[in-house]
């Protein structure tokens, strides 16, 4: 999956997670959302800087969606994301 930068302001509604329905996302997605370039993403999280508690499965890392939406400013309460 390519990551790509969110300029309009549907598109971030659209790429939000609910918390309900997805308690975590993968990390191209989350620097997606935050800004930060894949490559970058990845090097933060092995330096153990991503800007929010990452999840480490095995080789891989999983964000959590509330975490991650309260960095951003975004309300993780319960549903409020659901469309």
């Amino acid at each position: 999956m390519k990551s790509r930068q969110i300029t309009d302001p549907n598109d971030l509604q659209d790429s939000l997670p609910d918390p309900l329905l997805e308690p975590t996302i993968d990390v191209e997605r989350a620097a997606s959302l935050l800004g930060i370039g894949r490559t970058k993403a990845y090097e933060l999280a092995r330096a153990g800087r991503f800007p929010v508690p990452l999840l480490a499965c095995g080789r891989r890392y999983r964000v959590p969606s509330a975490p991650l939406l309260d960095a951003l400013g975004l309300s993780s309460r319960v549903g409020v994301l659901s469309r």
